[in-house]
């Protein structure tokens, strides 16, 4: 890996924890953010530093999509959810940045290749 950043969005601080300390054993910089609103934000101070997103979908505030709707950089991203209703809608979203979207209980395995799929 050469140390793409990853921006991780999830309301579930399990996922983030989990997160936290798989990525970095696969060779990624990431930056948390807990809804769709941080993450705009960590985007704006990063200047557009980062060469993918993990996103929820359900979360309050801001979710996954409206989150999505409101990035101007082309940054793809990867959507999770624990509801396969949520899954659909993502999909069906058309969403410019869309790169997949992963199940809720998912393994690190699955999401692994996903990202590299989607980094290459």
């Amino acid at each position: 890996m050469s140390g793409e950043r990853i921006l991780v969005v999830d309301d579930e601080k399990a996922i983030r924890d989990i997160l936290s300390m798989f990525l970095p054993k696969e060779g990624y910089d990431f930056k948390l953010a807990v809804n769709g609103e941080d993450a705009l934000l960590a985007i704006g101070e990063s200047a557009g530093n980062f060469d993918l997103i993990i996103s929820d979908i359900d979360m309050p505030r801001m979710n996954g999509i409206e989150m999505a709707q409101n990035i101007t950089r082309k940054i793809p991203i990867i959507f999770m959810s624990g509801r396969p209703s949520s899954l659909e809608r993502v999909r069906l979203t058309n969403l410019p940045n869309f790169a997949g979207a992963v199940g809720k209980p998912f393994s690190l395995e699955d999401l692994s290749n996903m990202i590299k799929k989607t980094l290459a």
